[in-house]
């Protein structure tokens, strides 16, 4: 492991930015470092390591929101379930927001928490390659609903009706 691959694990995994804390040497010995990444640790301010994992979390939470409007209303304070969920949690790739904010809503959903399944729906599709999808759903006000995506090459459409 190279010392940008160490950087990135030690943002993304608070347990290992707590090991590293507790004991440099064990934590060496545990990930089997070799000498350059052992020196990289050496030199690590922990508490500026800590001060740039919280702005990263910070900054994937709000990102997160941008997807995820109704849900945000429907619950009071989404910042401790997002803490708890980013721990386990660290997307990739250049569609990593709206990636994590899918992961976000299956972990709410797993949680039995308030999520409006229209945007799970939509941004899933927006994931997918697939030409068109529909999805049978209940929407936050409890409302049957019908939902059919469409894309044609880039552009991507959505058309609901509520059922009575």
């Amino acid at each position: 492991m190279n010392s940008s691959e160490l950087f990135e694990m030690l943002l993304a995994n608070s347990v290992c930015r707590t090991e590293l804390r507790r004991d440099r040497d064990a934590f060496a010995r545990k990930h089997l470092l070799k000498e350059e990444a052992i020196c990289f640790v050496n030199q690590l301010d922990l508490e500026e390591l800590e001060t740039q994992a919280t702005a990263l979390i910070n900054k994937r939470y709000s990102e997160c929101l941008s997807y995820i409007p109704n849900t945000l209303k429907a619950n009071s304070d989404l910042k401790k379930e997002f803490l708890q969920f980013a721990v386990d949690n660290w997307p990739t790739g250049h569609k990593r927001h709206r990636l994590d904010a899918v992961q976000f809503l299956f972990h709410l959903k797993q949680k039995k928490l308030a999520l409006d399944m229209f945007e799970l729906y939509w941004n899933q599709f927006q994931l997918q390659k697939k030409p068109i999808s529909i999805k049978l759903y209940r929407a936050i006000n409890g409302k049957r609903r019908i939902l059919l995506m469409r894309r044609k090459g880039s552009f991507c459409k959505y058309y609901w009706r509520s059922f009575p």
